[in-house]
């Protein structure tokens, strides 16, 4: 019995480690995704004044099929906007336009569910455990059909969104048009470190996640 609680600490331990280093980027935010490689900004010019600027967020972790997504997912949403606005602005200062307008913007979202179900708890000799299924869980992939003391893990997920904008770069941006400078002291207040930081120094972490929902009520 001491052995399988020594395992489920060790498993738990293993589960916050493995959080802890997907919380915070290798890189800063404001990255090419061709460095950070699973994260990060890219453009396409069609033509001098017209780009396609699209951003791809850090994966961050869910609540689980169980619980409304609608907030991490707003947060993320408006991650990649931001940071896409910014290296708009980059863009535009680069090529020597104060301003640019946006012409369209999107966003996708990839949401993967990483634990699915729980079973009801039962007894093991004497004491009771929760049965659980692990895929990359607190369990690891060794995991094991067996939680721990009290816990009831709740379904996990993980997201990433993805916005895509199409600018126009302007001599004279006017109305609804996004100044360069401005949009980047706007945004660089806002995510103090998300830009390219000097070597050793430590990237700039996700902006913290909303607090978890309630779960959905179940029929």
């Amino acid at each position: 019995m001491a052995n399988r609680r020594f395992a489920v600490a060790a498993a738990i331990g293993c589960g916050l480690l493995l959080a802890a280093c997907t919380a915070t980027p290798a890189y800063p935010l404001l990255t090419p995704i061709q460095v950070a490689k699973n994260f990060g900004y890219f453009e396409q010019p069609s033509d001098d004044t017209h780009w396609m600027v699209s951003y791809v967020t850090p994966q961050q972790a869910g609540y689980g099929f169980r619980y409304d997504q609608s907030p991490a997912e707003a947060q993320a949403k408006n991650l990649a906007l931001d940071m896409a606005l910014w290296h708009a602005s980059q863009i535009a200062q680069a090529h020597g336009y104060p301003g640019f307008s946006v012409v369209d913007r999107r966003t996708s979202i990839d949401a993967v569910n990483v634990t699915d179900y729980w079973n009801d708890p039962y007894w093991y000799g004497g004491f009771g455990f929760r049965q659980h299924h692990f895929w990359g869980g607190w369990g690891g992939p060794w995991g094991g059909p067996w939680g721990g003391p009290g816990w009831d893990e709740p379904a996990q997920s993980s997201l990433q969104v993805e916005a895509k904008l199409v600018i126009v770069l302007t001599r004279a941006p006017k109305g609804e048009d996004y100044r360069a400078d401005e949009t980047i002291n706007r945004l660089r207040a806002a995510y103090p470190g998300a830009e390219a930081v000097p070597a050793g120094a430590v990237a700039a972490p996700m902006p913290p996640p909303p607090p978890p929902p309630t779960a959905k009520p179940t029929a």
